[in-house]
């Protein structure tokens, strides 16, 4: 028998030759089906030593001299649909994202040394403008006002536990990463605690935002260009105990996530269109101009304040002095102990040691239950200032 002709014969009795010569063409296609004379027409343009390496490897497994899986597809995980599935479609959802954190940027960040409250005392009065004196008139007498606010820290913190069976199924680091979400946990906190320090659960806080202090925006007006205008205008109006204007560099506007787009778009506006009559003008007259505040404001998002603040179903606003102008006393303060601002992770020193005499490893568990735990601490505070650097609303329009 010739040599094509035996390909050929192999060939038709052996389903599996397409994968192996990876066969393409329509006219390599009829290999199978046209016995010898595909072999023929292959084998044409091959070169003689393939021939002859392809025709004793089928003859060698049509023979039984060699296993016939060498002419098999490999196999793939669609051959074990129950085996692999469970294994090679798994995939583990992310967590929520986590809204970096603002407060930074409205609060005063201090250090304190130990759990102890701070105290920061002020002295008001001697700033007032000097008065005329007659002649052999007596200096009138200058009076101090003496003041303070207060700062502490607490610990915070939580801790979980894993077994040894957990850590070892974990081909997901399911639970290996856990830390880490803890240390995001640990980031919301002091954004919540933030948030907690402007509102309470029926609206502005009730202690810091009053009719004495004058620091409820008028009419508490839902965000807008003019309610904007209006805030601003009562916060740069605040006066010390002397009676002067207290002088306002750089301002912080707050909101909750509901009114961000509203924000920006006030915020990033080119021009900003006001009626005259809003200044005792002539009524259907505009006045435009450039918008002043697109580099006079610098925005915020809490996404605690409607969380605390569940007694309200609008969105509370601030305008707030810049709390990092040294020259000033901060609205809010946020105090990390010493050495301490970052959240700590800890895990447990296991309380076993192999018969070898070497330390066991920390994946190695506790001595009676093979269990990990791990823990995250985070030492923190925060206080109200001084209230005549922040101005609010809380929405309602009352």
């Amino acid at each position: 028998m010739r040599m094509t002709e035996r390909i050929a014969q192999i060939a038709a009795e052996t389903s599996s030759i397409r994968n192996l010569l990876s066969i393409g063409s329509a006219d390599d296609q009829t290999f199978l089906r046209e016995g010898a004379g595909g072999g023929e027409r292959l084998a044409g343009r091959m070169k003689e030593s393939q021939v002859l390496v392809l025709a004793e490897l089928l003859a060698d497994v049509y023979e039984r001299r060699r296993e016939s899986y060498i002419l098999k597809e490999a196999m793939s995980t669609s051959d074990f649909p129950y085996l692999f599935g469970d294994v090679l479609y798994r995939q583990l959802l992310g967590a929520y994202n986590t809204v970096p954190v603002s407060y930074p940027g409205y609060f005063r960040i201090m250090d304190v040394t130990d759990f102890r409250t701070m105290k920061m005392y002020t002295i008001d009065g001697g700033g007032a403008r000097l008065s005329q004196v007659a002649e052999y008139a007596p200096y009138p007498e200058t009076t101090f006002t003496e003041g303070k606010y207060e700062l502490s820290v607490a610990k915070y913190g939580r801790r979980y536990g894993i077994s040894f069976e957990m850590l070892v199924n974990d081909d997901l680091n399911a639970f290996r990463s856990r830390p880490m979400v803890m240390a995001t946990g640990a980031r919301r906190s002091e954004e919540y605690l933030a948030a907690s320090m402007l509102v309470d659960a029926s609206g502005l806080h009730a202690s810091y935002f009053t009719v004495g202090n004058a620091n409820i925006i008028t009419s508490n007006p839902p965000l807008s260009t003019a309610a904007l205008q209006t805030a601003f205008t009562q916060l740069t109006n605040m006066v010390d105990s002397d009676g002067e204007p207290i002088i306002i560099n750089g301002v912080n506007l707050i909101i909750a996530p509901g009114d961000k787009v509203l924000a920006e778009n006030i915020l990033q506006a080119n021009t900003i269109r006001t009626t005259l009559a809003a200044y005792g003008g002539a009524t259907g007259l505009e006045l435009e101009s450039n918008n002043w505040m697109k580099n006079a404001v610098q925005l915020h998002i809490n996404p605690y304040l409607r969380t605390i603040a569940t007694g309200l179903s609008t969105n509370p606003w601030f305008l707030e002095a810049n709390p990092n102008d040294m020259t000033q006393r901060p609205a809010f303060m946020f105090g990390f102990l010493r050495g301490r601002r970052n959240p700590q992770l800890w895990v447990k020193d296991p309380n076993a040691q192999s018969l070898g005499g070497g330390s066991s490893s920390v994946a190695e568990g506790d001595f009676d239950t093979d269990s990990i735990n791990y823990k995250l601490r985070h030492i923190f505070g925060a206080a109200q200032g001084d209230p005549k650097m922040c101005v609010g609303s809380d929405g309602k329009g009352s």
